[in-house]
């Protein structure tokens, strides 16, 4: 026997070392449950979300000169259970259309129709549609994050 093994202290020993680490640990593999699975469930809200908006502002575009480009708007908003595009694991609390006037168009080739008035509608050949919603969370919920708030937009043009 080596003579510095038999003056070992008693505290020199590395037991215990588990106990202290595993709750540590489980703290870590928490929080990056919560980074993987809540921020998957929120890219994919906010998938959802822009598709809404953008078939909002698609539908709401074919209908300026009809006059009814807001109403359309939020008919396809996806905000009322009823109404077109509703996704039962998003919580849309704001849909706001925006009428426009566009001289030019950013795109090569494409020509806006005439900026004008139709019905009681005020003049306009573009239609921007913001959306805001709200997305719940899971395991983020034992870090103090509940909700995570998204919005998109989408811009669409008046048919000619």
């Amino acid at each position: 026997m080596n003579l510095n093994q038999q003056h070992r202290a008693p505290r020199d020993r590395q037991s215990g070392q588990a106990l202290v680490l595993i709750p540590l640990l489980l703290v870590v593999l928490l929080g990056m449950c919560a980074l993987v699975l809540d921020l998957g469930n929120v890219y994919v809200c906010y998938q959802q979300l822009q598709s809404s908006t953008n078939a909002a502002a698609l539908a709401a575009g074919a209908a300026i000169p009809q006059g009814t480009a807001i109403n359309t708007a939020n008919l396809y908003s996806g905000k009322i259970t009823t109404d077109f595009n509703f996704h039962p694991n998003l919580t849309i609390s704001t849909v706001t259309p925006t009428l426009g006037c566009a001289v030019t168009s950013s795109y090569p080739g494409l020509e806006l129709p005439i900026c004008q008035a139709y019905g009681t509608q005020p003049s306009a050949n573009v239609i921007r549609v913001t959306e805001s919603a709200t997305v719940p969370t899971y395991f983020a919920k034992i870090f103090g994050i509940r909700t995570v708030p998204i919005s998109a937009s989408a811009v669409a043009s008046a048919t000619t």
